[in-house]
């Protein structure tokens, strides 16, 4: 019997039909935008003890009519105690189909509170905008979370706090702490 090969190289997910597709090596391209992009700029977020954290969430919207798209659509949730005005969104993948929600963490930014490095409450937090993130109008229930440093080092401390059930289906820490203690303190 004859015996099919193995593709030559790993392609992406189409965006139109969720199917994996293979694509030889050097030949993948991404989709096309397909969405523009709309802001709700400082939308509040109420923790467990009351504090008011503040985000801005990027969803997509019909090009031609610029009002927003059916949905539903995974999210991506970075937390930034940069000021997320400052670090803005990626529309990258807002315009490929998902949300995104920027948040700035306890004491900066727009948000209210007091801010300390690293504070457990902020892995708290992080569930809590986690879960808030899920069920946003038109999300379908899936969050991902990304950033560098110390977005990525939150990614770790919120999916600690989330159980299995959790609505976080992928994190992308990107140059993070291996250890936050030896790595932030010497």
């Amino acid at each position: 019997a004859a015996r099919a090969s193995a593709p030559a190289a790993p392609g992406a997910p189409s965006a139109s039909t969720g199917a994996i597709t293979w694509h030889p090596a050097g030949t993948w391209k991404p989709d096309p935008a397909r969405y523009g992009v709309a802001e709700q700029a400082n939308v509040p977020v109420t923790m467990s003890d009351g504090t008011v954290l503040r985000a801005d969430v990027y969803t997509p919207t019909d090009p031609a009519t610029g009002k927003e798209a059916a949905g539903p659509f995974p999210v991506l949730l970075t937390q930034t105690p940069y000021g997320k005005s400052a670090l803005g969104a990626d529309t990258y993948f807002v315009q490929r189909g998902y949300m995104e929600v920027v948040a700035d963490v306890r004491g900066t930014g727009d948000s209210e509170g007091t801010y300390g490095l690293f504070d457990p409450v902020q892995a708290d937090d992080g569930a809590a905008l986690v879960r808030w993130s899920a069920h946003l109008a038109h999300a379908d229930g899936k969050v991902g979370l990304f950033g560098a440093s110390y977005l990525g080092i939150n990614q770790f401390l919120t999916v600690g706090r989330l159980g299995p059930d959790s609505p976080v289906k992928a994190i992308f820490p990107v140059i993070s702490a291996n250890d936050i203690y030896r790595d932030t303190a010497f």
